[in-house]
Parts: structure tokens; C-alpha cells; sequence
């Protein structure tokens, strides 16, 4: 038995018992709760572990003490502002930087700020921000406002008092366009300037555990990196991605102990972000693992404090994880940690200092994330806490990943989800196609999802389609869908529907497709590019005049933000007009559903009206859920309920078995047209 057999032995009993499902549904509010733990780290001394939580509407931290078992602390940061993220300043203090109201639909937005706070909720300070004062409890907190947008960048190994931030001024001079880092007291806030990047433009920093800054990445257009060194020895900043490599994204995700080598994801010589190693000394440089048709997802370090890499990650069809000849004895350990949890992904997300305790998360397609704390010396895990400990994986779908080729020979990656309880006849099946957001830059992934699972729970098989310009399978693919909106994507999205219903995964009468943000474009999209396709379409925080949009949402109203719609979605009116679904609406047959909240910023409410508007003067009918006081995407239960509820009501009405029942004239699609 290896070192973790009785831990392999628990998973087996609990899993067990799978033949004795219940017969009753998951109940919808299962998937419409959010009060659950996400982002856990790890104290330098291992006391405590730190955790996400909601509180209220808000986001906020949850402290853990392991001695006594119990939650000592949940840390409000104030009201309409959620926690982003957290790093740990010693073992007794946080600083904390802050966003915006998390949106279920796309990332958080950082409001720039940052707050320090003791692990009992004591002694909190606003650090750093726009707004000079803040209150966080009963405690009002004041510094002098700064007109900028902070990052942490990384706490310090010896210095429990300062950590490592940048900063990007919003005044419009020619020294704010430069990012700046600053050594920053976590108790009043007090900066120590330190080094800018060399070229205007964001930027990410990335130190030594000192503090020292080694390398800055800065976006100077659009989509377009530039990664810059620099040691104690050559103090100016170098440019290591020019000549040949000048196209090369190079990202630090890691250096060594004694911080002569850095550990790359980089793209040099390739298509692929591949783990890369570089003698900072020397500059001699090499690669460690590659692996053809996807990128470098994630890289595993040493539990000791050699701090080298000793696996690579990579999600292709599957999560997939190459060990690497490293020589360190944390090689054996995770492997035999891994083999503890057959079929699920234990990966370390937090250390101690000296390495004796690590916090490790095991998830998978139907577990939602556990947390276990495991002793690197004993080689014992304990199992600690649940991210979602009202979700019971062995009631979870099974999620398959996918792969088919597009009608110009392009092989494309997705994730299909068939319910438990399949039809009689398979071929029967009703399908709900379900295009991710973004678009550029983010995939659909092997684990765990909310909506896939919520709609699989109620008998309806779930498409997710990796088109042209997501993220994960290298920079020519995601570069494929710039300007492909309207057409490249779609039809992406086109070839993975008609590839399910070949393999006789859905009937091609009862097909209807959701999105969220660009995924409620493209539902709308979708559905009159391909009217015979789609029974029904449902947008939710869509967007649908994409001139309207330029000049209405948050990603108008900077030049960057310009900038990316121009480069990536349409380069002028006439492009953009080309490129609305609202334009072509006559083509539609599919039933309609909007949703959107009516604060939205990244695609406004507006968005929703004038579709509203365009379907009223066609007399073309719709069901109508929109909810005050929620942005991109619902935040609060009781509408993410509602929001389930009659998504799942309009799917029946128009591909669940009552429409099946009372209907069996609707035309089916040609399956000999869709794509070999």
C-alpha cells in the first residue's frame, strides 16, 4: 500500500455509494449558492489557512486557526467591494487588494486598492487607494488618496512588515503611463519607490523572495507582451524578447532559491507555452517540458525550499501531468499524493516557509474542489474543508472531453456533459450548446461548472466549444479569432453542434443554445447565422449592437480598452454594424430569452433594451428576466435561483420531453451535411 493508502480508501467507500442515488433532482439552489470557500492559503507558519467566503452580497476572508479547528475570523472589506486577492505578510497579518462586486460572467474588476488586516479582523488599514478612507468593520482607516491601480506583487521572505507592489497612475503625464514598484509598509501604508518598467504600458512584476525586481512583462498594444530582466549585477532593465524572439511571450512563474535561475512559460521557438529554464548567470536557456497542441496550463514546485519545478500541467482533452527528472524528493511524494485520488487532479496551492506543511486541492469534473492539509515529514494528509460541502459529486454528471475536426480541417477541444439519467434512446437526447465568455484568451475546462451541471441535472446534455480564440491551445489558435466574431467563432461553435448530433449525442430537433457575455452574443449569433439549427437561444448579459457597445461599456471608455475592440472585434462602424446580431434579425426562428442585470457595465443594460426594442417592432416574441441592482452576471442567491428556474422552464417549453411530447413535426437537420 503506498503512503497515502488510507486515504485512497476512504475516496473508495464514499464513492461506493453511486449505486444508490437518489431518485429526487438536485435541488436548483444547490447550484444557485455561493456562500462557499474558494482560494485558500496557507500561513507561513502553517497556524492559520486564509480563505475566500462571501459574506452578505459581498466577498470576503475567512481565517482558519488548525490548532483549535474553527473558523476565527470572516473579514468584510466593505460594502459593495469584494476581496480579489490575498497575500500573507508574515503569519499574523493579510494585505488584501479589493474589487468591484464579483461577476459570475467574466473576472473581477480591480479597484486598485488595498487593505491590511490581522487574522482576528483587528488592526485594519486602507493602504492604499482612490478614495483616502475606507471602513472595514467599525474601523474607518484614512491615507492619502492616490489617483492609481495597485498589484501585489509578492510578500518577503525576511520582511514581515513590507510587501512588493506596483502601481499604475491614472494621471495622463508621460511618467504615469509607467508601471512602478513600491516596497509598502502593511501596517500605515508607507511607500518605498523601487524600480519602473522601462517601456509605458500595464505591467506584471515578478521578484526574488528579498524583494529584489527581476523581470517586468508589459503589454505595450493590445494582446502584444514584452518581457525585460534584470539582476543585482546589470541593474538596467534588458529586453529578452526582441530580435527572433520579439514575438515570444515569456512569462516568470518561478525562480530558484539562490534566484540564479528563472523558470519561464514562453512560447520561444513555437506555437506553445512550454516550461522554460534560464541561467540568469550565463543566460543560457532551455526547455524542460513541451507538449504539442497545448499550452503550459500550470507548473508544480518542490515542497522543500529548493524551489525547483518538478511537474508540468497541461489541459488537452484532459488534465494531464508530465513529471519531470528534477531529483527532488517532493517528486516521489506528489506522485504518490496523486495516486491517492484516482481520477481527480491533488495539486499543492499553498506551502509553509520551511516547507513542512502544504495545502493541497483535489477536484475534478464532479467535485467541485476539497482541501486537505497535508505533512510533507509524516506523509499524512487530513482532510480540512469543502469548497462547496453541499455538493455531492457522486449526484454530478460526468464531464467528457471532446475533440472533432472544424469544417476547414481545424481540430477543435470541448467538454460535453450528458445527464445521469439518459432517454431510452440516446439519440433522443436534448441538447443545450453553451459558449463560454470572453472570447479571447479563456476555455471551457474538465472541471466542475455550475450552469453544465444545473442544466444536466434536469436531463439536458451540455456542448461547450473551445472555438478560435480561447486560450490553453497555443498563440495561432487563439490569434485565429481576431476580427472572427461573427464568422470564424460561429461557425466553430456551428461545426461542434453538427459533430454532436453525427455521434448521435442530441436529436437535431431539440437543440437550443446559452451564453453569457460574448457566449450571449454568440447564442443570438448562432441563431441567425443558423435558423434551422437552433430551437431556441438565451442571452444572458449579452451584447448585440456592438457599435452601442463600443461607445456604452467600461471597455470604451479607455484607449486601451479601444484599442482591443479595433484590433480584436471590428475595426471601424461599418465592421461592427457588420458584425451585430441585432442587424439580422429577420433571419431568426429560434424562441428568444434575455437576461441581464440592469447595472452592467461591461455589456450594458442597454444591450438588452435595444435587442427588446428590435424584437417589439418585429412583433417577434421573448421572455424577458432582467433584475435591478445586479452587473454582469447575478450576484445574489435569490436571483441566481430565479435565473435557473425559468432557464430551465423556457428549455422545457421548447426541447424538454413536454415539447417533445407535443410536438413531433419539427423539421430535422440534414445530418449528412455536417462536416466529415
Amino acid at each position: 500500500m503506498n503512503k497515502f493508502g488510507l486515504l485512497l480508501l476512504l475516496w473508495v467507500c464514499a464513492s461506493a455509494a453511486d449505486d444508490a442515488l437518489p431518485s429526487e433532482p438536485v435541488p436548483l439552489e444547490d447550484f444557485a449558492r455561493i456562500d462557499g470557500y474558494s482560494s485558500a492559503s496557507l500561513s507561513p507558519d502553517g497556524a492559520y489557512v486564509a480563505l475566500l467566503v462571501p459574506i452578505g452580497e459581498q466577498v470576503g476572508l475567512a481565517v482558519i486557526d488548525l490548532a483549535a479547528n474553527k473558523v476565527i475570523s470572516r473579514i468584510s472589506v466593505g460594502e459593495n467591494r469584494s476581496v480579489l486577492n490575498f497575500v500573507w505578510a508574515g503569519s499574523r497579518r493579510m494585505v488584501v487588494a479589493l474589487a468591484d462586486n464579483f461577476s459570475p460572467v467574466e473576472y473581477p474588476v480591480s479597484t486598485g486598492e488595498l487593505f491590511g488586516v490581522d487574522v482576528d479582523g483587528k488592526n485594519s488599514a486602507y493602504l492604499f487607494g482612490f478614495r483616502g478612507e475606507s471602513q472595514i468593520g467599525t474601523h474607518i482607516a484614512k491615507v492619502t488618496p492616490t489617483r492609481g491601480s495597485a498589484r501585489i506583487v509578492r510578500a518577503l521572505l525576511d520582511d514581515p512588515d513590507r510587501v512588493l507592489i506596483s502601481v499604475h497612475y491614472w494621471q495622463q503625464s508621460e511618467d504615469s503611463e509607467f508601471g512602478t514598484t513600491y516596497l509598502m509598509n502593511v501596517h500605515n501604508g508607507l511607500l518605498d519607490h523601487e524600480i519602473s518598467a522601462p517601456i509605458s504600458g500595464p505591467a506584471w512584476f515578478a521578484a526574488d523572495r528579498q524583494g529584489f525586481v527581476r523581470y517586468a512583462v508589459v503589454e505595450h498594444s493590445a494582446g502584444h507582451l514584452q518581457t525585460f530582466a534584470r539582476t543585482p549585477a546589470a541593474l538596467d532593465w534588458k529586453a529578452i524578447t526582441t530580435g527572433e524572439m520579439s514575438d515570444t511571450v515569456a512569462v516568470p512563474i518561478g525562480l530558484s532559491k539562490d534566484a540564479g535561475t528563472v523558470y519561464l512559460s514562453s512560447d520561444e521557438g513555437g506555437d506553445f507555452r512550454c516550461l522554460v529554464k534560464q541561467n540568469l548567470t550565463t543566460g543560457e536557456r532551455s526547455r524542460l517540458s513541451c507538449k504539442d497542441g497545448v499550452d503550459l496550463n500550470a507548473t508544480l514546485f518542490s515542497l522543500d525550499d529548493d524551489r525547483v519545478p518538478v511537474a508540468a500541467e497541461y489541459e488537452g482533452e484532459r488534465p494531464t501531468i508530465e513529471w519531470l527528472d528534477s531529483g527532488s524528493p517532493s517528486r516521489s511524494l506528489l506522485q504518490d499524493l496523486q495516486k491517492a485520488f484516482p481520477g481527480q487532479l491533488a495539486w499543492p496551492v499553498s506551502r509553509t516557509h520551511d516547507g513542512g506543511k502544504a495545502l493541497i486541492e483535489v477536484d475534478s469534473d464532479r467535485n467541485p474542489g476539497d482541501y486537505y492539509l497535508l505533512d510533507t515529514r509524516t506523509h499524512k494528509a487530513a482532510y480540512l474543508i469543502s469548497c462547496f460541502d453541499w455538493i455531492d459529486p457522486d449526484r454530478m454528471a460526468m464531464r467528457t472531453p471532446v475533440a472533432f475536426e472544424a469544417r476547414d480541417g481545424q481540430l477543435l477541444h470541448g467538454v460535453l456533459t450528458l445527464p445521469k439519467s439518459l432517454p431510452s434512446n440516446p439519440a433522443q437526447q436534448a441538447l443545450v450548446v453553451m459558449p463560454h465568455g470572453g472570447p479571447f484568451g479563456i476555455r471551457d475546462t474538465w472541471y466542475w461548472e455550475r450552469d453544465a451541471q444545473a442544466l444536466a441535472s434536469r436531463g439536458y446534455a451540455v456542448l461547450q466549444v473551445n472555438f478560435r480564440g480561447s486560450g490553453g491551445f497555443g498563440k495561432r489558435f487563439e490569434l485565429a479569432g481576431r476580427q472572427g466574431w461573427n464568422h470564424v467563432l460561429i461557425d466553430d461553435i456551428t461545426d461542434g453542434t453538427r459533430w454532436a448530433i453525427k455521434q448521435g449525442y442530441a436529436d437535431p430537433k431539440w437543440i437550443c443554445i446559452y451564453g453569457a457575455s460574448y457566449g450571449g452574443y454568440a447564442a443570438l449569433m448562432s441563431a441567425v447565422r443558423e435558423p434551422d439549427l437552433y430551437r431556441c437561444t438565451i442571452g444572458y448579459a449579452g451584447v448585440y449592437d456592438l457599435g452601442r457597445w463600443k461607445r456604452d461599456s467600461d471597455v470604451g471608455e479607455s484607449e486601451f480598452g479601444r484599442n482591443y475592440i479595433s484590433d480584436f472585434v471590428g475595426a471601424d462602424a461599418e465592421a461592427l454594424a457588420k458584425a451585430s446580431p441585432i442587424n439580422y434579425l429577420e433571419q431568426l426562428k429560434a424562441a428568444v430569452m434575455i437576461i441581464h442585470g440592469e447595472e452592467d457595465e461591461r455589456a450594458p443594460y442597454s444591450q438588452a433594451k435595444l435587442l427588446r426594442a428590435a424584437l417589439d417592432k418585429r412583433k417577434y416574441p421573448y421572455v424577458w428576466l432582467v433584475r435591478p441592482g445586479e452587473a454582469h452576471g447575478f450576484i445574489l442567491p435569490k436571483n441566481r435561483l430565479a435565473l435557473y428556474e425559468q432557464v430551465i422552464a423556457f428549455l422545457d417549453k421548447n426541447i424538454g420531453t413536454q415539447a417533445q411530447d407535443a410536438s413531433t413535426s419539427a423539421p430535422a437537420i440534414d445530418a449528412i451535411s455536417a462536416p466529415k
